[in-house]
């Protein structure tokens, strides 16, 4: 009776925050149509294709985040709730995911479409084909995802570890950046942060990363080489004091310091992140 009760309840919980996460993601995706649409206007392209294909590309790639953010969620919840990893589950989980992403696909080309003259069928026709096929293959990733969360179960791989700290950048926002194994490198040394019970330290870097992925105030090349020296950051002080390189840590400190305090957003969060160095000792107090 227990664990139905909890299984009820973490149904509900993840329902609750399944609808807590489109919500934002309308939002973020609102702002960054904005800014994509002033940009435009100010080169002269107010109805030109890339206004349409990349407020389109934006919205949907919004949602599709959600999807990876309830995946990441059911795996969190899981840990507690172990029927939450039954066939019977995940095969819903599937089904209400695959629903979600169908009707994300049919609705965010005429959404897009709906706020601005009518470019013609065959702009129509490429935005729906191109959504299309990005559905298809969220669909094929969804499938993946939840066939791995089901052997996990099996192999007992929840049971003890931490939940992970997952970073919610996508792939198309970093895919022009080249960062190699910049990305990997910060999820894994993250992780082992909180593998060591520096949860503030890790969230303080996990945001930061976010955020400098995010930025619209950064040009990509400073995006990438501020990426490159968190990663540094990141990487070292996972690591025990006396196997830190600290000449290579201070002067990515300091080089993160002066790139993110003349922006506004990222300098806040740059303070937490000084913040949480302070108590390791890796800053003076």
């Amino acid at each position: 009776m227990a664990e139905q009760t909890n299984l009820t309840d973490a149904l509900a919980l993840e329902k609750n925050r399944f609808m807590q996460f489109i919500t934002e993601a309308a939002a973020e995706a609102q702002t960054e149509v904005t800014a994509l649409e002033r940009n435009l206007a100010a080169r002269g392209l107010s109805n030109s294709g890339a206004r349409f294909s990349g407020a389109v590309k934006v919205r949907f790639g919004r949602l599709l985040n959600v999807v990876w953010q309830v995946i990441e969620l059911r795996r969190e919840l899981g840990r507690s709730v172990p029927s939450l990893f039954e066939e019977q589950q995940l095969a819903a989980l599937k089904d209400n995911l695959g629903g979600f992403v169908d009707r994300a696909a049919a609705g965010v080309v005429e959404n897009v479409l709906s706020r601005a003259p009518d470019p013609g069928s065959a702009v129509r026709q490429a935005l729906r084909a191109n959504v299309e096929h990005e559905a298809s293959s969220a669909k094929v990733r969804i499938s993946s995802e939840l066939s791995a969360l089901r052997l996990e179960s099996r192999l007992g791989l929840h049971r003890h570890e931490k939940p992970l700290m997952a970073f919610n950048i996508s792939h198309s926002t970093i895919a022009s950046l080249n960062l190699g194994t910049v990305v990997g490198d910060l999820t894994a040394s993250i992780q082992s942060l909180v593998g060591q019970g520096q949860d503030d330290l890790a969230e303080a870097l996990r945001g930061l990363a976010e955020a400098i992925t995010e930025s619209r105030e950064l040009e990509d090349a400073q995006r990438k080489e501020l990426l490159e020296h968190l990663s540094l950051v990141s990487t070292e002080v996972a690591l025990p004091p006396d196997r830190r390189k600290t000449g290579p840590l201070k002067s990515s400190i300091a080089f993160l310091q002066t790139g993110l305090r003349s922006v506004a957003q990222l300098a806040s969060l740059l303070s937490t992140a000084e913040q949480a160095l302070r108590v390791i000792g890796v800053l003076p107090s």
